[in-house]
């Protein structure tokens, strides 16, 4: 026998039982369009950061140079009242400012006895026996009495005076020659 598909009028099971599909169905249509919609989300998310990322380098190669860390040094220039900031690779000027206040405040290099140390001081070197004159004429410095030798200098700088080490008895100074001075009329 010859079958054709033709309208059947539906049982109330049938009625039913297809709804039941139509709910199911409708729940996993709406549940993709969820996960679409997210998926959508994460990805405009993440190709915009990729613009933004795309973006930035081609700015980099239009510019030529890109920022990162480099060593600098500053110079205080007391005289015009400005600190310069140098590039420590190239010795480039990158920042020339007005000193602040407490920046125009130089320390003094001042030293108490107590804060130096025998290490810390420098070996003074003996003068040699017989000193070669260094040019014409200076043979005749040894009988200058205006010419004070260098083997006969002491030494008076705080460290020597904390160290003791001043002679008993300082030798005699020489007063300069006089000068006479002329009258204006």
């Amino acid at each position: 026998m010859k079958t054709m598909s033709l309208p059947v009028r539906l049982t109330e099971h049938e009625v039913l039982k297809i709804s039941r599909e139509c709910g199911e169905v409708n729940d996993c249509i709406e549940g993709e369009e969820e996960a679409a919609k997210e998926d959508a989300r994460l990805h405009r998310d993440t190709v915009k950061e990729l613009k933004l990322e795309l973006s930035g380098k081609l700015k980099t190669l239009r510019i030529g140079s890109m920022l990162r860390p480099v060593e600098v040094y500053e110079v205080s220039d007391y005289a015009a009242g400005e600190v310069r900031t140098y590039r420590v690779d190239t010795d480039e000027l990158v920042l020339k400012r007005t000193m602040r206040e407490d920046e125009r405040q130089q320390d003094l290099p001042l030293e108490t006895p107590e804060e130096s140390t025998p290490e810390e001081s420098t070996p003074v070197e003996e003068p040699a026996a017989q000193a070669k004159p260094l040019a014409l004429g200076a043979e005749d410095l040894d009988n200058d009495p205006n010419v004070i030798r260098v083997d006969e200098c002491i030494d008076v700088t705080p460290r020597a005076i904390a160290q003791e080490e001043l002679p008993e008895e300082l030798p005699e100074a020489t007063p300069p020659p006089k000068r006479k001075h002329r009258k204006k009329s």
